[in-house]
Protein backbone atom coordinates (compact mmCIF):
# COMPACT_ATOMS: atom_id res chain seq x y z
CA UNK A 1 0.00 0.00 0.00
CA UNK A 2 0.92 3.68 -0.09
CA UNK A 3 -0.41 6.96 -0.61
CA UNK A 4 0.47 9.96 -2.74
CA UNK A 5 -0.26 13.71 -2.57
CA UNK A 6 0.24 15.62 -5.59
CA UNK A 7 -0.30 19.25 -4.48
CA UNK A 8 2.05 20.29 -2.43
CA UNK A 9 -0.64 22.89 -0.89
CA UNK A 10 -1.77 19.45 1.31
CA UNK A 11 1.72 18.68 2.82
CA UNK A 12 2.62 19.38 6.46
CA UNK A 13 -1.63 19.53 6.82
CA UNK A 14 -1.89 15.92 8.50
CA UNK A 15 -3.86 15.18 5.27
CA UNK A 16 -1.73 12.31 4.47
CA UNK A 17 -1.83 11.20 8.12
CA UNK A 18 -5.27 10.84 8.64
CA UNK A 19 -5.86 9.07 5.56
CA UNK A 20 -3.46 6.62 6.43
CA UNK A 21 -5.18 6.17 10.10
CA UNK A 22 -8.28 5.51 7.82
CA UNK A 23 -6.50 3.09 5.80
CA UNK A 24 -5.41 1.12 9.25
CA UNK A 25 -8.38 1.35 10.54
CA UNK A 26 -10.34 -0.39 7.69
CA UNK A 27 -7.60 -2.94 7.20
CA UNK A 28 -7.23 -3.94 10.87
CA UNK A 29 -10.65 -3.39 12.57
CA UNK A 30 -13.38 -4.33 9.36
CA UNK A 31 -10.76 -6.86 7.09
CA UNK A 32 -8.92 -8.35 10.20
CA UNK A 33 -5.47 -8.45 7.72
CA UNK A 34 -2.65 -9.63 10.33
CA UNK A 35 -0.50 -7.32 8.45
CA UNK A 36 -0.06 -4.66 5.98
CA UNK A 37 3.43 -3.63 4.25
CA UNK A 38 4.47 -1.09 2.04
CA UNK A 39 7.90 0.12 0.30
CA UNK A 40 9.18 3.74 0.05
CA UNK A 41 12.29 5.33 -1.36
CA UNK A 42 14.83 6.65 1.01
CA UNK A 43 14.91 9.82 -0.25
CA UNK A 44 11.27 10.59 0.70
CA UNK A 45 11.77 11.24 3.99
CA UNK A 46 8.53 12.87 4.94
CA UNK A 47 6.72 9.94 4.37
CA UNK A 48 9.12 7.41 6.03
CA UNK A 49 8.11 9.92 9.60
CA UNK A 50 4.51 9.94 8.54
CA UNK A 51 4.86 5.44 8.19
CA UNK A 52 6.72 5.52 11.48
CA UNK A 53 3.97 7.68 13.09
CA UNK A 54 1.39 5.41 12.00
CA UNK A 55 3.31 2.41 13.45
CA UNK A 56 5.01 0.79 11.03
CA UNK A 57 8.29 -0.30 11.37
CA UNK A 58 11.53 -0.61 9.16
CA UNK A 59 11.82 -4.15 8.33
CA UNK A 60 14.21 -4.19 5.66
CA UNK A 61 16.71 -2.10 2.88
CA UNK A 62 17.34 -2.87 -0.73
CA UNK A 63 20.38 -0.81 -1.07
CA UNK A 64 21.04 1.57 -4.15
CA UNK A 65 17.85 0.16 -5.59
CA UNK A 66 17.18 3.33 -7.47
CA UNK A 67 18.91 5.96 -9.51
CA UNK A 68 17.55 9.27 -9.49
CA UNK A 69 19.61 12.95 -9.97
CA UNK A 70 22.90 11.23 -10.23
CA UNK A 71 22.82 9.25 -7.34
CA UNK A 72 21.44 6.00 -6.26
CA UNK A 73 18.64 5.71 -3.04
CA UNK A 74 17.89 2.58 -1.11
CA UNK A 75 14.08 1.29 -1.12
CA UNK A 76 13.44 0.96 2.25
CA UNK A 77 10.61 -1.82 3.53
CA UNK A 78 8.13 -1.26 6.52
CA UNK A 79 5.29 -3.14 7.86
CA UNK A 80 3.16 -3.40 10.36
CA UNK A 81 1.41 -5.47 12.69
CA UNK A 82 -2.57 -5.74 13.67
CA UNK A 83 -1.73 -6.22 17.28
CA UNK A 84 0.88 -3.31 16.76
CA UNK A 85 -1.60 -1.38 15.41
CA UNK A 86 -4.52 -2.15 17.78
CA UNK A 87 -2.32 -1.33 21.01
CA UNK A 88 -0.63 2.01 19.76
CA UNK A 89 -4.32 2.94 18.84
CA UNK A 90 -5.91 2.06 22.46
CA UNK A 91 -7.91 -1.32 21.38
CA UNK A 92 -7.72 -3.66 23.78
CA UNK A 93 -8.17 -7.62 22.92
Amino acid sequence: MGIGIGDKAYWGRGVGTEVMNILLRYVFTELNLHRLSLTVFEYNQRAIRLYEKCGFKIEGINREYHFRDGRRWDLVSMGILREEWLALNGYTS
